[in-house]
């Protein structure tokens, strides 16, 4: 699914980079009718796909947001179990890689644009 990337109101902090986790525990602390969501952000890299693990916001009316800067967009896979599976699964790997060919994934591919060979965190 994709995410909408939305910046901070004046009157908040500002998120930082690589700090998604961070971010929406601050967030939602400030605004205690949303909620965290755990999940990946799936990435392509021309060769092999790769999940780099993502924090972002529901609001109060059930849409997510992405409060932490990122480039590109990409889309967002949401983790099926509960935070705490979610913080054992990361602890060990942050980023899962994937090398199947392309045509193996025909319904993802297309959703991606090849990106540079940056990889961040987030």
């Amino acid at each position: 699914m994709r995410v909408e990337q939305v910046g901070m109101a004046e009157d908040e902090p500002p998120a930082q980079p690589a700090k998604c986790h961070e971010n929406v525990r601050a967030y939602v602390a400030r605004h205690p009718n949303c909620k965290a969501v755990r999940g990946w952000l799936i990435g392509y890299h021309g060769t092999f796909l790769y999940f780099n693990a993502h924090s972002l916001v529901e609001t109060e009316d059930g849409s997510l947001i992405d409060i932490t800067p990122s480039q590109p967009p990409c889309p967002f896979l949401r983790h099926p179990g509960s935070d705490e599976e979610f913080i054992e699964i990361i602890a060990v790997t942050p980023r899962i890689f994937c090398d199947l060919p392309p045509e193996e994934w025909p319904d993802l591919v297309d959703t991606f644009e090849p990106d540079s060979d940056d990889l961040s965190d987030e």
